[in-house]
Protein backbone atom coordinates (compact mmCIF):
# COMPACT_ATOMS: atom_id res chain seq x y z
CA UNK A 1 0.00 0.00 0.00
CA UNK A 2 1.14 3.53 -1.19
CA UNK A 3 1.57 6.38 0.82
CA UNK A 4 -0.37 9.05 1.22
CA UNK A 5 0.38 12.64 0.36
CA UNK A 6 -0.14 13.66 3.91
CA UNK A 7 2.27 11.13 5.18
CA UNK A 8 4.79 11.87 2.39
CA UNK A 9 4.48 15.47 3.36
CA UNK A 10 5.11 14.30 6.78
CA UNK A 11 7.75 12.29 5.88
CA UNK A 12 9.47 15.31 4.45
CA UNK A 13 8.77 17.82 7.33
CA UNK A 14 10.64 14.85 9.54
CA UNK A 15 13.79 14.99 7.32
CA UNK A 16 13.78 18.48 7.07
CA UNK A 17 13.97 18.61 11.03
CA UNK A 18 16.51 16.17 11.33
CA UNK A 19 18.79 18.11 9.10
CA UNK A 20 21.12 19.74 11.19
CA UNK A 21 21.89 23.21 10.93
CA UNK A 22 24.92 26.07 10.68
CA UNK A 23 24.87 28.91 12.40
CA UNK A 24 28.16 30.05 11.42
CA UNK A 25 31.19 29.66 9.31
CA UNK A 26 34.67 31.66 9.70
CA UNK A 27 36.89 33.16 6.80
CA UNK A 28 40.35 34.71 6.35
CA UNK A 29 40.76 37.15 3.42
CA UNK A 30 43.01 36.16 0.39
CA UNK A 31 42.47 39.34 -1.79
CA UNK A 32 38.77 39.92 -1.91
CA UNK A 33 38.05 36.78 -1.32
CA UNK A 34 36.86 35.44 1.98
CA UNK A 35 38.00 31.38 2.69
CA UNK A 36 37.93 28.77 5.14
CA UNK A 37 36.34 25.91 6.31
CA UNK A 38 33.67 24.00 8.68
CA UNK A 39 33.27 20.59 9.56
CA UNK A 40 29.99 18.98 9.56
CA UNK A 41 28.94 15.02 10.60
CA UNK A 42 32.71 14.53 11.21
CA UNK A 43 33.41 15.43 7.45
CA UNK A 44 35.23 18.99 6.68
CA UNK A 45 33.77 20.94 3.36
CA UNK A 46 35.73 24.10 2.52
CA UNK A 47 34.61 27.55 1.27
CA UNK A 48 34.66 30.82 -0.82
CA UNK A 49 33.07 33.97 -0.53
CA UNK A 50 34.03 36.20 -3.01
CA UNK A 51 32.20 39.67 -3.25
CA UNK A 52 32.53 40.77 -6.81
CA UNK A 53 30.34 44.10 -5.85
CA UNK A 54 28.95 46.30 -2.37
CA UNK A 55 26.13 48.85 -1.69
CA UNK A 56 24.66 50.68 0.88
CA UNK A 57 20.93 49.66 1.18
CA UNK A 58 19.50 51.57 4.20
CA UNK A 59 22.42 52.52 5.82
CA UNK A 60 23.96 49.11 6.12
CA UNK A 61 26.68 48.27 3.56
CA UNK A 62 26.06 44.78 1.29
CA UNK A 63 28.40 42.83 -0.54
CA UNK A 64 27.05 40.63 -3.26
CA UNK A 65 29.46 38.12 -4.53
CA UNK A 66 29.26 34.16 -5.34
CA UNK A 67 29.45 31.60 -2.53
CA UNK A 68 31.05 28.23 -3.82
CA UNK A 69 31.85 24.90 -0.96
CA UNK A 70 34.03 22.15 -1.92
CA UNK A 71 32.74 19.11 -0.57
CA UNK A 72 34.98 16.19 1.42
CA UNK A 73 35.82 14.53 -2.50
CA UNK A 74 36.66 17.81 -3.99
CA UNK A 75 33.22 18.44 -5.87
CA UNK A 76 32.93 21.90 -6.13
CA UNK A 77 29.45 23.79 -6.56
CA UNK A 78 28.77 27.11 -6.13
CA UNK A 79 25.88 30.11 -6.20
CA UNK A 80 25.86 33.03 -7.81
CA UNK A 81 24.68 36.72 -6.54
CA UNK A 82 24.39 35.85 -2.86
CA UNK A 83 24.04 39.08 -0.54
CA UNK A 84 25.70 39.26 2.98
CA UNK A 85 24.84 42.17 4.90
CA UNK A 86 27.40 43.65 7.37
CA UNK A 87 25.56 43.03 11.13
CA UNK A 88 28.44 43.94 13.45
CA UNK A 89 32.09 44.84 13.31
CA UNK A 90 34.74 44.56 16.04
CA UNK A 91 37.79 46.86 15.50
CA UNK A 92 41.08 47.83 17.41
CA UNK A 93 43.24 50.37 17.67
CA UNK A 94 46.51 50.16 16.18
CA UNK A 95 48.78 47.48 13.99
CA UNK A 96 46.40 47.88 11.71
CA UNK A 97 46.59 48.36 7.33
CA UNK A 98 47.96 51.76 6.57
CA UNK A 99 45.21 54.44 6.33
CA UNK A 100 44.75 56.38 2.77
CA UNK A 101 43.15 59.27 2.08
CA UNK A 102 40.35 58.64 0.10
CA UNK A 103 38.29 61.12 1.25
CA UNK A 104 38.47 64.82 2.35
CA UNK A 105 40.08 65.18 6.04
CA UNK A 106 37.38 67.56 7.68
CA UNK A 107 37.10 67.92 10.98
CA UNK A 108 35.86 69.63 14.12
CA UNK A 109 37.44 69.70 17.50
CA UNK A 110 34.37 66.81 18.60
CA UNK A 111 35.08 64.51 15.77
CA UNK A 112 38.47 64.56 16.89
CA UNK A 113 37.41 63.16 20.04
CA UNK A 114 36.63 59.30 20.44
CA UNK A 115 33.56 57.75 18.54
CA UNK A 116 30.57 57.42 20.63
CA UNK A 117 29.21 53.56 20.77
CA UNK A 118 25.50 54.64 21.06
CA UNK A 119 24.41 53.74 17.51
CA UNK A 120 23.30 50.07 16.81
CA UNK A 121 25.57 47.80 15.39
CA UNK A 122 27.90 47.27 13.47
CA UNK A 123 29.82 49.86 15.49
CA UNK A 124 31.39 47.55 18.76
CA UNK A 125 35.70 49.26 19.13
CA UNK A 126 36.12 52.01 17.27
CA UNK A 127 38.48 55.07 18.36
CA UNK A 128 38.08 56.97 15.24
CA UNK A 129 40.70 57.38 13.18
CA UNK A 130 43.34 55.41 14.37
CA UNK A 131 40.67 52.51 14.41
CA UNK A 132 40.47 49.69 11.76
CA UNK A 133 37.69 46.71 11.46
CA UNK A 134 39.64 43.40 12.45
CA UNK A 135 36.56 41.00 12.00
CA UNK A 136 33.50 41.72 10.05
CA UNK A 137 30.06 39.38 10.71
CA UNK A 138 28.13 39.17 7.75
CA UNK A 139 24.58 37.76 7.42
CA UNK A 140 24.09 35.67 4.32
CA UNK A 141 21.07 35.70 3.09
CA UNK A 142 19.00 31.72 2.92
CA UNK A 143 21.18 29.28 1.21
CA UNK A 144 20.29 26.18 -0.28
CA UNK A 145 22.25 23.57 0.84
CA UNK A 146 21.28 21.10 -1.36
CA UNK A 147 22.58 22.95 -4.73
CA UNK A 148 25.31 23.03 -2.61
CA UNK A 149 26.07 19.60 -1.66
CA UNK A 150 25.83 20.25 2.07
CA UNK A 151 23.35 18.17 3.60
CA UNK A 152 22.22 20.63 6.46
CA UNK A 153 20.02 23.67 7.21
CA UNK A 154 21.73 26.80 5.79
CA UNK A 155 19.05 29.23 6.26
CA UNK A 156 20.87 32.03 8.26
CA UNK A 157 24.28 31.37 8.48
CA UNK A 158 26.53 33.93 9.62
CA UNK A 159 30.37 34.47 8.52
CA UNK A 160 32.47 35.71 10.93
CA UNK A 161 35.52 37.20 8.41
CA UNK A 162 38.70 37.83 10.19
CA UNK A 163 40.05 40.56 8.69
CA UNK A 164 44.07 39.27 9.18
CA UNK A 165 45.62 40.61 5.58
CA UNK A 166 48.28 39.43 4.42
CA UNK A 167 48.41 40.65 0.40
CA UNK A 168 48.26 44.16 -0.79
CA UNK A 169 44.69 43.79 -2.11
CA UNK A 170 43.10 42.56 1.32
CA UNK A 171 45.37 45.14 3.00
CA UNK A 172 43.39 47.78 0.72
CA UNK A 173 40.19 46.45 1.22
CA UNK A 174 40.48 46.32 4.82
CA UNK A 175 41.37 50.27 5.00
CA UNK A 176 38.11 50.80 2.68
CA UNK A 177 35.92 48.99 4.65
CA UNK A 178 37.43 50.51 8.12
CA UNK A 179 37.22 53.92 6.79
CA UNK A 180 33.46 52.90 5.58
CA UNK A 181 31.98 51.51 8.94
CA UNK A 182 33.12 54.91 10.30
CA UNK A 183 31.34 57.29 7.76
CA UNK A 184 28.36 55.18 7.93
CA UNK A 185 27.68 54.44 11.69
CA UNK A 186 30.01 57.87 13.33
CA UNK A 187 27.93 60.16 14.87
CA UNK A 188 26.89 61.52 12.09
CA UNK A 189 27.20 60.09 9.46
CA UNK A 190 29.02 61.03 6.99
CA UNK A 191 27.05 60.23 3.78
CA UNK A 192 29.11 61.69 1.12
CA UNK A 193 32.13 59.97 1.78
CA UNK A 194 29.98 56.96 2.47
CA UNK A 195 29.55 56.85 -1.54
CA UNK A 196 33.28 58.10 -2.33
CA UNK A 197 34.25 55.10 0.14
CA UNK A 198 31.89 52.98 -1.26
CA UNK A 199 32.82 53.73 -5.23
CA UNK A 200 36.41 52.97 -4.16
CA UNK A 201 34.95 49.55 -2.74
CA UNK A 202 33.63 48.49 -5.54
CA UNK A 203 36.84 49.66 -7.71
CA UNK A 204 39.13 47.28 -5.29
CA UNK A 205 36.47 44.04 -5.66
CA UNK A 206 36.80 44.40 -9.59
CA UNK A 207 40.70 44.21 -9.39
CA UNK A 208 40.41 40.60 -8.70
Amino acid sequence: MGLSDTERGRGRNSAAKAAPRIYSIAALPSGRDLKGRFNLSGATYSFVYSPSSAEIAGLKLRLLGKFTVTDPSGRERGLDRIHAELAATQGGAGGGPPRRQIVAVQRSAAEQRPASTSRVLPRTDNTGATAFVGVMYLHLEPLDGARLGVPADLGRVQLNARLWSTDELARNLQDVYSQLVEALYGEPPKADNARLLLAELNRLLKQA
